[in-house]
């Protein structure tokens, strides 16, 4: 049996396995999609096309240091408030907009040997 996107999507979004997925902007941008519900809820995240790709732990790469992770690398990527206020904008703009299909919606797939750290 093959499921819809969309329903795939809202099973890992009221499992709470959507924790680590992302979805990608036009820009190559990420925002989590924990945060992207509670931007535009989980109706219309689930309207957003799944990619092909998957994130995992080959998923970022860093022109700095060479390293590839599971998440960016934070020695050489700053936290500036304003770029998420920015890519939130964006998103918003596209959604309200009903560009859908210009967004990804990647699924994370967390192998055995990523870490998961909670500072």
């Amino acid at each position: 049996m093959r499921f819809s996107p969309r329903l795939i999507i809202l099973a890992r979004i009221e499992s709470g396995d959507d924790y680590y997925d992302l979805i990608e902007l036009p820009n190559g941008k990420h925002i989590p999609v924990p945060i992207a519900v509670k931007l535009v809820g989980k109706s219309k995240v689930a309207k957003i096309p799944l990619a092909k790709r998957r994130r995992d732990n080959m998923f970022f790469y860093c022109p700095e240091c060479g390293k590839t992770s599971f998440y960016k690398c934070w020695e050489h990527n700053s936290l500036d408030e304003r770029v998420n206020e920015e890519k939130e904008r964006y998103f918003l703009n596209l959604i309200k907009a009903g560009k859908y299909s210009k967004l990804r919606y990647i699924v994370a797939e967390l192998e055995e040997e990523t870490e998961v750290v909670i500072e």
